[in-house]
């Protein structure tokens, strides 16, 4: 039997048809190891949110015989700066640290009139706030679910310090009369948190979290709860954008040794991250 010899444009045709086939069948291990897993290695969140923010703060004494009611002292628009970390360790499991900072001074009029030590204060009068609030969650999360949706659990710690400072003035017969006051209170609570990933593809995401810590006892106690949806995308592979809407509620009591005081802050808003992952 006679073997005959192929021609060079008969080498190129079948050269051309095996480059074909090889990246055909190569092609699906391909994008299965470029392709970006639903749950970060590492993922990093940095920016920043436009909240409308409501809060209230009432002062009694601690008998309770006394005290200036509710009274707005925090009213607007404000920016709240947030960071946030997350790492496996494991395929499924890791730590995530979540930091948040907020400020806001205020100069308003007296929401309700009242009397407080004997002075009354009605609604010409001015209440004056100088408020922040420095808060960080460190979770440890644990991720369940498939390739492209999972759901997460976390337990782990918060802390708060909360600074404030307040004065509410009044002039009655041509004296003025005041009640001052600044704190400057932290602690730590215990942190449970919930979590959803669903990858739509390599460039888009949705998420969803909620996150809640409470402290009972104490010269401070009080809870927070944090929740957010939002949408990641990522124009390239390890750098992208995240919006998101979120809504935090914060109720912190603290007293010492002439008073008890309450305040309650509620901010929502559109948030707006830089987002990286490894």
């Amino acid at each position: 039997m006679r073997h005959r010899l192929l021609n060079s444009r008969q080498l190129r045709t079948a050269s051309t048809w095996a480059a074909v086939v090889l990246a055909t069948a190569s092609a699906p291990a391909m994008a299965l190891e470029n392709s970006m897993p639903v749950i970060d290695r590492v993922g990093v969140w940095v920016g920043g949110y436009n909240v409308d923010a409501e809060g209230d703060l009432s002062l009694s004494s601690l008998d309770g015989t006394q005290t200036t009611g509710q009274q707005r002292v925090i009213d607007g628009s404000d920016v709240v700066k947030r960071a946030r970390v997350d790492w496996l360790l494991f395929d499924r499991q890791g730590f995530s640290v979540d930091l948040y900072h907020y400020s806001q001074n205020k100069s308003l009029g007296v929401s309700e009139p009242f009397t407080y030590n004997g002075q009354s204060y009605s609604a010409s009068a001015q209440l004056n706030t100088k408020t922040s609030f420095d808060i960080g969650n460190f979770s440890y999360r644990w991720w369940f679910g498939g390739e492209d949706t999972v759901a997460g659990v976390g337990v782990g710690a918060a802390y708060y310090k909360v600074k404030l400072n307040y004065t509410a003035s009044a002039t009655v017969g041509g004296l003025s009369q005041t009640i001052s006051d600044g704190e400057k209170k932290d602690a730590w609570a215990p942190l449970l948190t919930l979590g959803l990933r669903h990858r739509i593809s390599d460039q888009f995401r949705l998420y969803a979290d909620v996150s809640g810590s409470k402290k009972n006892g104490g010269e401070t106690y009080g809870d927070i709860v944090n929740a957010g949806v939002g949408l990641e995308w990522f124009p390239w592979r390890n750098i992208g954008l995240g919006a998101e809407y979120n809504h935090t509620r914060i109720r912190v009591n603290y007293k010492n040794d002439d008073a008890l005081a309450k305040l309650d802050l509620k901010l929502n808003g559109p948030a707006l991250y830089l987002r990286m992952r490894f």
